[in-house]
């Protein structure tokens, strides 16, 4: 029994340092190092599928015109996905890979990705999704925000690329993990053939099949998830004129990815994502970690701690009567005295708001004897 599990060991290892040590590829791109021997220990796993029969009858949105029939899968190993999401593409003549994610991004506004070209093709590093469907699809490369333009930015820095919403289904990567292509060309769903070649390389047939799956560093396992057919997206609901029959949502966000956020759930239960940018013309208002907020006399007081501290809204119509860059200190808090006077707590004190027919000012100086942190009041 000893020598038998030796001799298993080291046939293990020798399968282990040859997938190592060979030339590998990951889409078309020769890699090595702790990057290339992931990609080998990948091509050389065996691949878990999870998948109920799935074919292309299961497919319900479908994207482009043709006589060929090709299907995109894609995969995010993310706890809040559903399973891995599966849309259609049809064509006519020739078409690649490249040519079906890029398609299907521009048609499905919540499908976006960022890649970069050089003389292997064009390589995908991150994919993202608009879980929430709150129309808010952008990159950040750090502080930088990237607008994607019909589902696609041209980006090579994949590594510390980030979804500009957090509620996004996105992941990018490259050395620390990264977007494994998967391929058929007889309808098998999920596929199971690691592709050697990049996707603006992959010339598609009737019934191929291109798969997309996050694969880390750390557990290069493939294990594809039940197959859920895509929705077409649903048109996002008209802003109502008045906000009286429902209740806000005030979200501070993420400091450093997003800036704070207002939502309305209006008494039928329609869900109003961003009402707080939608209301004033797409244009971002709220500063960062929108703590707090309060209705008084009219209005939405908006407080945030950084950026722009107080945003005023007339309460019903959400259009911004006015706002403040600085009131004395970070924001803490709003307290209405009465119908001409606000008090704002702040990191320094109180200070006054007057409210003069909406042409509201602030005092110079904090209330003597509240000089510090003030919270609530």
């Amino acid at each position: 029994m000893k020598k038998t599990l030796t001799l298993l060991c080291a046939s293990t290892l020798a399968l282990t340092t040859a997938a190592a040590s060979e030339q590998v590829t990951l889409q078309g791109v020769p890699v090595s190092g702790s990057l290339g021997a992931a990609v080998s220990r990948q091509m050389y796993a065996q691949i878990v599928t999870n998948t109920d029969n799935f074919t292309f009858d299961n497919i319900t949105y479908w994207v482009g015109e043709g006589e060929n029939q090709a299907a995109l899968v894609l995969q995010w190993n993310d706890d809040r996905e559903a399973g891995a999401l599966v849309w259609g593409y049809r064509f006519n003549s020739t078409a690649t890979g490249y040519d079906m994610i890029k398609a299907i991004a521009a048609a499905d506004g919540r499908l976006y990705f960022a890649a970069s070209n050089s003389a292997f093709g064009y390589t995908i590093g991150g994919i993202g999704f608009d879980l929430d469907g709150d129309g808010d699809v952008a990159i950040m490369d750090g502080d930088t925000r990237i607008e994607v333009t019909d589902g696609f930015a041209e980006n090579s820095n994949f590594d510390n690329l980030k979804a500009a919403d957090s509620d996004d289904l996105w992941v990018s990567g490259w050395n620390a993990g990264y977007w494994s292509y998967y391929v058929s060309d007889d309808g098998t769903m999920p596929p199971t053939g690691y592709s050697n070649f990049g996707a603006s390389s992959r010339q598609l047939a009737n019934g191929s099949v291109d798969g997309w799956y996050y694969a880390s560093m750390s557990d290069p396992q493939t294990t594809w998830k039940t197959l859920v057919a895509v929705e077409q997206p649903t048109s996002a609901p008209t802003l109502p004129e008045e906000f009286t029959d429902g209740f806000f949502i005030q979200n501070e966000d993420w400091l450093g990815h997003a800036l704070g956020s207002i939502n309305w759930v209006a008494a039928d239960g329609t869900v109003y994502y961003n009402i707080d940018n939608k209301a004033n013309g797409d244009t971002e208002v709220l500063g960062n970690t929108s703590q707090y907020g309060q209705i008084y006399g009219g209005h939405y007081y908006a407080l945030s701690k950084q950026g722009t501290r107080l945003v005023i809204f007339d309460a019903k119509t959400m259009k911004v009567v006015k706002s403040f860059e600085t009131i004395g200190g970070d924001s803490r808090a709003v307290l209405g005295v009465d119908a001409g006077k606000v008090y704002l707590s702040t990191s320094a004190g109180i200070f006054i708001l007057n409210v003069d027919d909406n042409d509201f000012t602030l005092s110079e100086a904090a209330i003597s004897g509240t000089a510090g942190e003030v919270g609530m009041m």
